[in-house]
């Protein structure tokens, strides 16, 4: 959980930055992901981390093109 200074300073830190994108994983920032985009106007992409599920000898690779494909769909909406 994040404190109300911490989320104060990290949107201090994306207003004086220029941040356009928040990296997220869904099952832990779902909430302060939204609220980033609503109180700084940051697109957050909720990216799989890889670290739970199916364990095949593919699945890293079919894990990471699909959060590539979400990092080039976000991207090319600018």
């Amino acid at each position: 959980q994040v404190s109300a200074g911490e989320m104060a300073s990290l949107l201090s830190v994306i207003r004086t930055r220029g941040v356009r994108y928040v990296f997220a994983e869904e099952r832990y920032g779902k909430g302060i992901g939204d609220m980033l985009k609503e109180e700084a106007g940051v697109h957050v992409l909720y990216l799989d981390p890889l670290n739970r599920g199916d364990y095949d000898a593919d699945s890293y690779l079919t894990g990471m093109e699909k959060n590539l494909e979400a990092i080039e769909a976000a991207m090319a909406q600018e």
